[in-house]
């Protein structure tokens, strides 16, 4: 899958008197156009204008978040099992940000939690410990418990090749949509400095890699878990995945 990225140089636009003028020129001149850029691991981007001028962009967005639309929309283009088992990577990615929350909440150190994270980051049943270890450390009790069943359910699709008819792939976005959305209000509801900071933990740790001289930016997309987080209303996944289907934005920033 590829995303549209916007090609506008900041550098560029640095070495003018930064008014209105000039960015608009700037505009013209290097980010009249998006760049059609393919998916990565990192979120990370690097685009280099006509003058030479590298910068990075990267996406905000929680892995879990990118993982729920790429689920959703594999779904729209009738691959069931595709849904499922991407789907079933966005709760697991979230397990690793509750995991990061709890360590954020402690004030662990980013090269600390990296240590831990590589002792466990291959194996999910590791991971699904953790999960369940820190939260009784936190609120003496796993306060949020995964379903059994739809354990059971993921590991036939994932591991033995079960093909999911369209409304098992429905209720099984429905069950991880509501459990990441539960989930991140209560988290925040507890400790919202920590939610935040654990939100932009990758987008510290990143940095570290990227060159004092090389420009970053940075942007968020809107997403479906994201749209109803600020919101009371009862997330409706069969709702969302038919809304993408018609949403401009969704139409353009995503491309096969």
């Amino acid at each position: 899958m590829k995303i549209h990225v916007s090609s506008f140089c900041w550098q560029c636009f640095n070495e003018t008197d930064r008014s209105s003028e000039s960015y608009e020129k700037i505009k013209k001149e290097t980010g009249s156009r998006d760049l059609l850029l393919e998916f990565n691991e990192d979120n990370s981007y690097i685009i280099e204008c006509s003058k030479g001028h590298k910068s990075e962009s990267r996406l905000q967005n929680q892995k879990f978040e990118l993982l729920f639309d790429m689920g959703t929309m594999a779904l729209n283009d009738g691959y069931s099992k595709e849904c499922v088992s991407t789907l079933a990577s966005s709760l697991e990615r979230f397990i690793e940000f509750v995991i990061k929350f709890v360590c954020t909440k402690h004030s662990i150190e980013v090269e600390n939690y990296i240590k831990m994270w590589k002792q466990m980051s291959n194996q999910s049943e590791r991971q699904l410990g953790a999960f369940y270890a820190l939260q009784t450390i936190e609120f003496g009790y796993p306060k949020f418990s995964l379903d059994n069943n739809k354990v059971t359910f993921r590991n036939k699709v994932v591991h033995k090749g079960y093909i999911p008819s369209k409304q098992e792939a429905l209720e099984f976005g429905q069950y991880v949509l509501d459990f990441i959305v539960k989930c991140s209000k209560e988290l925040k509801l507890i400790d919202e400095k920590s939610f935040d900071k654990a939100l932009h933990f990758d987008f510290y740790k990143n940095g570290v890699r990227i060159p004092l001289i090389q420009l970053q930016s940075s942007m968020q997309i809107p997403s479906i878990i994201s749209g109803f987080m600020p919101i009371e209303e009862t997330p409706d996944f069969e709702k969302s995945a038919n809304d993408i289907l018609t949403n401009s934005f969704y139409n353009h920033f995503y491309h096969k």
